[in-house]
């Protein structure tokens, strides 16, 4: 009688060896301090160098789109804040060629990252591409010319109501409520009264002169501190909020 082997036409095929042990592992990795040194060494090496290439992404991704947006506000900066009017009813102001150009570039670019890029990496990303475009507004925008009433209008619009919200679709609630912050203060003075701005200019003149070689008043500089948080500005410094307030056109 032949056997079942011989009646499949082959060997029973041998079963595979089980999975090791997790238990074994652990009494290995106790017994041989070698083996679990290894393991480990092994891991902590990939893991670091993909943590470098992941960190590695995020820079060159955040610089790209710094990098245009710097470019970009060239021109925005190049527009007539000067002489813009301010339309009395306030009607709904059109968007500057330069400032759209700037508004869907970077649109553009934002939503290609919230479409490749790990979305709990996301919020952190923009939050830092929203300080580094925060520090060129002020620099390259602001403090590059002189504001009429109308224009800086026209420029707390384009922030407030534009670049503000594009940006916050990409960062969590609370990082939302921080973006842009030292361009919003900045606009805050632009947009005083007259009357305000020069009260306030003379409570920050002992501190904006003790920039030009005299010592700083610590009264006086305490004294600016409190008027200009009294107004909500508190990333700007009142060497620099006094020198926003230099740059506006009253009339």
């Amino acid at each position: 009688m032949q056997s079942s082997e011989d009646n499949d036409g082959g060997s029973t095929p041998q079963p595979l060896s089980p999975p090791p042990d997790i238990d074994s592992l652990c009494i290995l990795r106790r017994q041989d301090p070698e083996f679990a040194s290894s393991e480990g060494a092994a891991f902590d090496t990939v893991i670091a160098v993909f943590s470098s290439l992941a960190s590695d992404i995020e820079t060159a991704l955040e610089q790209h789109v710094v990098g245009t947006v710097k470019a970009k506000c060239k021109n925005y900066s190049k527009e007539k804040w000067h002489g813009m009017v301010l339309e009395k009813p306030p009607l709904l102001p059109d968007v500057t060629s330069s400032g759209s150009d700037l508004l869907l570039t970077l649109g553009r670019q934002l939503d290609f990252i919230a479409g490749h890029v790990s979305q709990a990496v996301v919020p952190s990303l923009c939050e830092h591409i929203g300080d580094r475009i925060d520090q060129i507004l002020v620099s390259d925008v602001i403090l590059n010319n002189h504001f009429s009433e109308g224009g800086a209008s026209r420029l707390s619009y384009d922030v407030t109501k534009l670049l503000l919200p594009l940006l916050s679709q990409f960062c969590d609630d609370v990082a939302s409520m921080q973006l842009l912050e030292r361009t919003r203060e900045a606009l805050n003075l632009l947009q005083l009264l007259p009357g305000s701005a020069r009260l306030l200019q003379e409570q920050l003149e002992g501190v904006v002169g003790a920039g030009l070689g005299r010592a700083v008043d610590s009264e006086a500089f305490a004294v600016a501190v409190a008027a200009l948080n009294d107004i909500g500005v508190h990333s700007l410094t009142p060497h620099q909020a006094g020198h926003i307030l230099r740059l506006r056109i009253t009339s």
